[in-house]
């Protein structure tokens, strides 16, 4: 029989292929269970962001750590260039003072001997290379440089640091008892123009050298107690640079001292700052 055939209105016949639908309280279960998430689940939604950042930074500190250890092998290799700068230095000072010294004594010995022609011609010619003096002036580019950029904080091994400071600090000294120097020299000089004739002087000097003077000079003052003051600023002048001496010679040490335990802490190459030059 035809489905329309007892006049039932079309909507009303069911339709054989029509899905059943779920029931309701089937539906919301299945949603509960999509959503519901548990601790663990936002413990690891918020770890692995702060995993990564922590991460990143650790990465960063250890990169910035690497190119610090770098530039802190770098300069204390820089420094051993000037503390072997420093000692070549020292040996071409000592040797001066050295000179100077026997220059004076010869000066001093002769001022107590019967006024000979030749005596005072050699002692016209002491007179003026006597005068002459050094200034230390060592290599201190790299750690004006470290001071200028604040790269001191980079040296982490405090005892080296300690060292370094120690014989920068040595040097301040040497500074002092050369402006004592200095000012025993003027007045040297000063009682010197009162005793030697100048003008026996012309023409003696030769680029950085005094030649002996060949004419006949003559003293502008006999008086005794002029040479007397003049032995006594010589004497002082001796002092002073026999203390000179003394304190390079301890830079020196301290200086050769510091290249080996810098070599030694921070495995540096031997004698590289030699090669170098």
């Amino acid at each position: 029989m035809d489905a329309y055939s007892e006049g039932s209105p079309p909507d009303q016949v069911k339709n054989p292929i029509q899905k059943k639908e779920n029931p309701p309280d089937e539906v919301s279960g299945i949603k509960l269970i999509e959503l519901k998430k548990t601790w663990r689940d936002y413990l690891f939604e918020f770890s692995v962001p702060f995993l990564a950042v922590t991460a990143a930074f650790l990465l960063s500190n250890e990169k910035d750590a690497y190119y610090e250890r770098k530039l802190e092998k770098q300069l204390i290799q820089s420094i051993v260039y000037d503390l072997e700068s420093d000692i070549h230095l020292i040996d071409e000072q000592i040797s001066f003072h050295t000179i100077k010294i026997g220059e004076m004594d010869t000066l001093l010995q002769l001022l107590k001997e019967p006024e000979s022609v030749k005596n005072i011609s050699r002692m016209h010619h002491l007179g003026r290379m006597t005068s002459r003096s050094i200034q230390f002036n060592n290599n201190d580019k790299t750690i004006e440089q470290m001071k200028n950029a604040a790269t001191f904080r980079v040296i982490q091994n405090q005892e080296a640091v300690s060292e370094i400071i120690d014989y920068y600090q040595k040097i301040k000294v040497i500074r002092l008892v050369e402006e004592r120097e200095k000012d025993e020299l003027e007045n040297y000089k000063r009682i010197a123009v009162k005793i030697f004739d100048p003008f026996s002087h012309r023409n003696v000097v030769s680029g950085n050298l005094i030649k002996e003077v060949r004419t006949n000079p003559e003293f502008i003052s006999g008086d005794t107690l002029d040479k007397q003051e003049l032995a006594g600023y010589i004497q002082y002048l001796n002092t002073s640079r026999g203390r000179l001496i003394s304190l390079k010679t301890d830079l020196k040490k301290s200086a050769e001292k510091l290249i080996q335990n810098l070599q030694k802490t921070y495995a540096l190459p031997v004698n590289a700052g030699k090669e170098e030059n």
